[in-house]
């Protein structure tokens, strides 16, 4: 009862797309084989669209956010392996000498 006023998202809309020009390019194979062709072309274009949407696109900003905590990270642990090599006790963070 619920689904009944569900608007369909662009996914299932071409997915029904897909379907319905399969369909026609199989019932069309037995006497038409050049429409059938065409729908058969049309219905690939149609999965292309749904594999765009289904490969999940990279979100703004992220890569660089990996990045820059990365490069955190390494100075930490950079001036943590230098001050063991010369043998002084490491520095508290200034968060916990507080």
């Amino acid at each position: 009862m619920f689904g009944l006023f569900k608007k369909k998202t662009e996914k299932e809309k071409l997915q029904e797309k897909y379907q319905q020009l399969q369909k026609e390019s199989f019932d069309l194979s037995t006497s038409n084989r050049k429409l059938s062709d065409q729908k058969a072309f049309e219905a690939e274009e149609v999965m292309k669209q749904l594999e765009k949407l289904k490969s999940p696109s990279p979100q703004r900003g992220s890569k660089k956010l990996l990045v820059f905590r990365h490069q955190q990270t390494s100075h930490v642990m950079l001036d943590l392996f230098q001050h063991l090599v010369s043998g002084g006790v490491p520095p508290l963070s200034p968060a916990v000498a507080t």
